[in-house]
């Protein structure tokens, strides 16, 4: 169970530990988890053995050392074909850290592909998230060009 020690050793926050880890398994961050470190309990969550990050890994278990360490090691075009597959909200929200959860947030305007509304939506509701649910509602009733403030 090689998925068990990788997040004992995310949970730890222990970088050093951590770079070893991956060195010793010629594991390179700047890829995809590789599916025999998939954490099953992720994938039935989403109901997909679809490949993520490190990044989206970090943020699902809610550990922000980490998530902002994978943030500065590994490429943005690499989170974003991630995203693709499975928005990196989603685990933000799963993880349920303010810290991350605005990160993503705040970097919708780098790219839109990063954040999207509907999605944070989507994950919102279905992860039973009501207070992200609220902002993002709001946001999204900013975003229409025919709002009325009286509906």
């Amino acid at each position: 169970m090689a998925y068990a020690d990788l997040k004992r050793l995310i949970l730890k926050s222990d970088i050093k530990l951590f770079e070893h880890f991956i060195i010793s398994k010629s594991i390179d961050i700047e890829e995809m988890v590789p599916k025999s470190l998939h954490d099953p309990e992720i994938d039935k969550i989403r109901k997909s053995d679809d490949d993520y990050t490190f990044v989206d890994l970090s943020a699902y278990y809610d550990v922000l050392p980490m998530f902002q360490y994978f943030i500065s090691k590994i490429q943005f075009k690499i989170i974003l074909e991630s995203n693709h597959k499975f928005p990196l909200i989603f685990y933000a929200l799963k993880g349920n850290n303010n810290e991350i959860i605005n990160y993503v947030f705040e970097k919708r305007n780098l790219d839109e592909n990063l954040f999207n509304i509907y999605d944070a939506l989507y994950f919102s509701l279905k992860l039973g998230n009501i207070n992200y649910l609220n902002k993002f509602f709001e946001l999204s009733k900013g975003q229409r060009p025919d709002t009325d403030p009286e509906t």
